[in-house]
């Protein structure tokens, strides 16, 4: 949703802020759609504020204050290490993008309040919903967004 490459974007994943201009004329768009909420995480790793890519799966234990530190979502390495891996160099920064429930909910108000009033019948989704990520989004949490949409 927002600019994966660029340094200074918060979360590129869902930014609530850029998800208002996506749902500007939806109340006028006249096809039948379905809804799908992202509830996945990953970092976004930076070099230079170069982007580098998408890293998933490291722990966030894994980065401790002897690699690093924390500013924000934001961790950048303070010595040379080796993740899961993966190599990074002092000054190279990961993002944490992730979502939380109140975001999510946020994000459903949003939708809710600009679908069109004949768009009544309609799918909502999670994705990627895997093992992993239901420890992370408890059930309950899932449901209290779907409840939103009935």
């Amino acid at each position: 949703m927002g600019n994966l490459k660029n340094p200074a974007t918060g979360n590129s994943i869902l930014d609530n802020n850029e998800l208002e201009k996506y749902l500007s004329g939806l109340q006028h768009y006249p096809l039948q759609l379905d809804i799908a909420l992202p509830i996945f995480d990953w970092y976004v790793f930076y070099r230079d504020n170069t982007y580098r890519g998408i890293v998933k799966e490291i722990p966030e234990n894994g980065m401790s204050s002897t690699v690093g530190s924390w500013q924000k979502n934001r961790f950048t390495f303070q010595k040379d290490t080796v993740i899961n891996g993966i190599s990074f160099v002092q000054k190279d920064q990961l993002r944490l993008e992730k979502n939380t429930v109140d975001e999510l909910l946020k994000a459903t108000a949003a939708i809710l309040k600009k679908l069109s009033s004949t768009n009544k019948h309609f799918t909502v989704s999670f994705y990627h919903l895997d093992p992993l990520l239901l420890n992370k989004h408890p059930i309950h949490e899932l449901e209290a967004i779907y409840r939103r949409f009935r």
